[in-house]
């Protein structure tokens, strides 16, 4: 992310002024509720796909405090694997708010988001 912006959603204003990390192109945004079952095939995927691409990135899971624990299964997998951050949100719900939670701590240049459920190819 390169320079700042404030973000508007749902009468919610995020800023967004993360430092840009030059060795990070791509801040993947993965925003999680109750996907504790699915997350960790869909991180192994995505980490094996994007280190294969080899360009640096990062994947930020978002995760709106899952009564299954699916952030610390992120968590636990963070710990495993390189470029995977976990932010757990407390007192806040919704997607679009959780993917501009992702793009205010994202480093890269590049900003995307993917459901946490695996449902897209």
């Amino acid at each position: 992310m390169i320079g700042d912006a404030v973000v508007e959603v749902d009468d919610q204003h995020t800023a967004i002024s993360a430092e840009h990390d030059p060795s990070v192109i791509l801040s993947l945004v993965v925003p999680t509720y109750e996907e504790a079952d699915n997350i960790e095939a869909l991180l192994r995927s995505l980490h094996a796909v994007l280190t294969g691409c080899r360009v640096g990135f990062e994947i930020l899971v978002v995760d709106d405090d899952s009564p299954d624990r699916t952030w610390e299964v992120a968590r636990n997998l963070a710990a495993e694997l390189p470029g995977i951050r976990v932010i757990r949100r407390t007192g806040a719900s919704g997607l679009a708010t959780a993917v501009t939670c992702g793009w205010a701590h994202a480093r890269g240049e590049i900003l995307g988001v993917i459901d946490g459920d695996g449902q897209h190819p």
